[in-house]
């Protein structure tokens, strides 16, 4: 997955770095991993790399669009992240949740901070148990 950089690309990530895009985004437009653009972001790699102040920067691609409501491409659906929202009130981690629903963290860490699902309340529905399910 990882390929050669140039340092212009470098500058372009370190950019989208400065402001707010995500690792798991950087790394899917540039075609390298998360670990590559985590490394360049805290100095591991490309230390030598510079934002100059004089450099003219490019605009960085724009994040990809996300709707109101259900988001693009939803694994989950309404019941399942109403039920999500209730075990994250009840205790229960991102890590275990995303393993139990075959989602990412990031995808819970979402739906937590309301940037996906905002609409979705916690709630229990008519004879559901309210237990994670099995993986």
């Amino acid at each position: 997955m990882n390929r050669k950089m140039s340092e212009k690309e470098v500058k372009m990530i370190k950019l989208m770095l400065e402001v707010g895009c995500k690792n798991s985004y950087v790394a899917r437009e540039f075609g390298i991993s998360p670990g590559a653009v985590s490394d360049i972001k805290h100095g591991k790699t490309w230390a030598h790399v510079k934002l100059e102040d004089d450099w003219e920067r490019p605009e960085p691609p724009a994040k990809p669009y996300k709707p109101e409501g259900k988001p693009r491409n939803a694994k989950l659906g309404k019941e399942q992240v109403a039920r999500i929202k209730l075990l994250l009130g009840k205790g229960y981690t991102n890590v275990e949740l995303a393993e139990r629903y075959g989602v990412s963290e990031e995808t819970i860490s979402d739906i937590k901070r309301g940037i996906t699902w905002a609409g979705v309340k916690p709630e229990r529905f008519d004879g559901e148990e309210w237990e994670v399910p099995k993986a």
